[in-house]
């Protein structure tokens, strides 16, 4: 990073795996691969990072025909300064009652 003040891509990196805070990084596009997630989305989801980072989120996690709100999310967040976020797909949540998975 060149900005005199920002933090290093290692301290960045640790700070994300460490938040309290499930998240998940898409690479936008047709089919939104997950570039990347933190422990606490891992926990929450009961996946494995090498098995889902790099594939496709639909199919990691097949769409819910109930949930009409995924696909839409994920659709608009380009046009949201990249940033979106809504509760942890049941598809997702491995464990009910679990939190808020940031997108």
């Amino acid at each position: 990073m060149d900005t005199p003040n920002a933090v290093s891509e290692e301290d960045f990196q640790l700070l994300f795996e460490s938040t309290p805070t499930p998240l998940l990084v898409l690479r936008p596009g047709d089919a939104f691969t997950i570039a990347g997630v933190n422990d606490a989305y891992l926990r929450e989801t009961l996946t494995v990072r090498d098995e889902i980072v790099g594939n496709a989120l639909f199919d990691v996690f097949p769409d819910n025909p109930a949930d009409t709100n995924s696909h839409a999310t994920c659709e608009r967040c380009p046009a949201a300064s990249g940033r979106s976020s809504w509760p942890t797909p049941d598809t997702a949540r491995k464990r009910p009652g679990r939190g808020q998975a940031k997108i």
